[in-house]
């Protein structure tokens, strides 16, 4: 299920298992009622196999009022280069929207490691440097302000990504972020995925970890200004990609807001501050546009990720938990009720969600998880290594309540894994609360 989405961020693109499309599958059909409380959305395309195509949903959703002059992934594209894409369809959708990938000259961003590695061959300063050494270069050179004469190599490194990073600059300033998605059919377990290229999301860290470099070296030789704008063009890189319906898009744009807030604060500390300046910028912060709420992120990608599982299993006709197979008879399984289960149980989480309390809602989250737990503990009978034929399953359990205590199971091992994203969007709302209280109490103390 849900469960590589947070590891993602320590996952590279590329080790994405292949998928098949949806039309090379044999096309069956699947008794899927259409409603609230199975399907979820009912103005959604169908398969051809009956079941509900999310992610042409969500395409048609998120890609409204899209074109290439005011989608940020376009210029994120271009400053990390095109061939970085590697989704053949996400290149084929935005060349629809007139995005140019020919590749022409204009300079591309380089990682800090290829380019000390590249600048080993020739620059004598690096001969008795170690990795280690120019990995705390970058690390400290994120945190504090700094100068040229301190880190000359990283400051090199900057001045040689200026180009790009001055495009990121202009991605962030742009309304919408929208990257296509292709559906795919699992080979194996015939769940219905995306085809999504999240090395743009995944780079995108890079880029603003760049930009907050720049930002302290701006602010370490005293230029205040552009130092907040750099700022700025951090936060709001974060929050565009944090506006995207997947959840892998909105931690890593959580992660980015937290790069923003953290640069804020050194500005704060710097003690430079005027207070025509502190007045400005609590104003332009407050302006800001705010992060996409994770409870909105999960009640999209994650229950149409669910339900999608449930039609997957009725595609191949087998229950898969975490990839190992459940020897049960699938003719014993009421798709309607799993699906029906699934909502169930993202309802709760979603009202969970609501409440603003943050240790509230950790305890109603450790509730929900327990519950969980509880109910999933009424199909340890029926799971491996136990071997049930229908005639026995019949005898000690309805159909109903066997496809909803096995879905419940399964969620159980999966949902309580969205502790993490719920807790990293904790600590950037926390953070950006923390900043503008910061800005405040600047302001009142320079005007006192």
């Amino acid at each position: 299920m849900l469960i590589f989405a947070v590891a993602a961020l320590t996952e590279t693109p590329s080790s994405r298992p292949t998928t098949q499309p949806i039309t090379s599958q044999p096309v069956r059909k699947f008794n899927i009622k259409i409603s609230r409380e199975t399907t979820y959305i009912t103005d959604a395309s169908l398969n051809p196999d009956g079941t509900v195509n999310y992610l042409e949903y969500l395409n048609r959703k998120y890609s409204k009022d899209i074109t290439k002059d005011n989608n940020a992934a376009v210029l994120i594209i271009q400053a990390i280069g095109p061939a970085k894409l590697k989704n053949t369809f996400a290149r084929k959708s935005l060349e629809e929207l007139g995005v140019d990938f020919s590749g022409g000259k204009a300079p591309v961003f380089e990682d800090y490691d290829d380019y000390v590695h590249r600048k080993r061959a020739d620059d004598k300063r690096l001969t008795n440097v170690d990795e280690e050494q120019t990995d705390e270069w970058y690390k400290k050179s994120q945190k504090t302000p700094w100068t040229k004469k301190q880190y000359p190599i990283v400051a090199e490194w900057l001045d040689a990504n200026r180009a790009p990073l001055d495009r990121v600059v202009q991605a962030s300033r742009q309304s919408k972020w929208f990257l296509p998605t292709k559906d795919q059919v699992d080979p194996e377990s015939m769940q219905l995925m995306g085809l999504r290229d999240r090395n743009v999301a995944y780079r995108s860290r890079f880029l603003a970890k760049a930009l907050t470099i720049r930002a302290m070296l701006y602010l370490g030789e005293g230029n205040l200004e552009v130092a907040w704008k750099e700022a700025l063009a951090i936060k709001r890189l974060g929050t565009l990609l944090s506006r995207t319906p997947f959840l892998f898009d909105n931690m890593i744009g959580n992660s980015i807001c937290v790069l923003g807030n953290n640069a804020v604060d050194q500005i704060l500390q710097s003690g430079k501050l005027n207070v025509t300046q502190a007045r400005r910028f609590l104003k332009e912060w407050i302006a800001m546009p705010p992060i996409r709420s994770i409870r909105d992120t999960l009640n999209e990608e994650a229950r149409f990720y669910d339900l999608g599982t449930v039609m997957g299993f009725a595609r191949s006709g087998k229950i898969y938990d975490l990839n190992q197979e459940w020897d049960i008879p699938c003719s014993m399984l009421d798709w309607n009720a799993m699906l029906e289960e699934v909502n169930l149980w993202h309802d709760r989480l979603y009202a969970i969600l609501q409440d603003t309390n943050f240790k509230k809602r950790a305890q109603l989250f450790a509730a929900f998880g327990s519950q969980m737990q509880q109910e999933g503990q009424k199909t340890k009978q029926y799971r491996p290594p136990h071997v049930l034929t229908e005639q026995v399953l019949k005898q000690i359990v309805n159909k109903i309540t066997f496809s909803r205590n096995v879905m419940a199971y399964l969620l159980s091992r999966t949902m309580p894994v969205f502790n993490y994203p719920i807790h990293l969007y904790d600590v950037s709302v926390t953070y950006d609360q923390l900043v503008r209280i910061g800005l405040a109490l600047k302001v009142y103390q320079l005007e006192t």
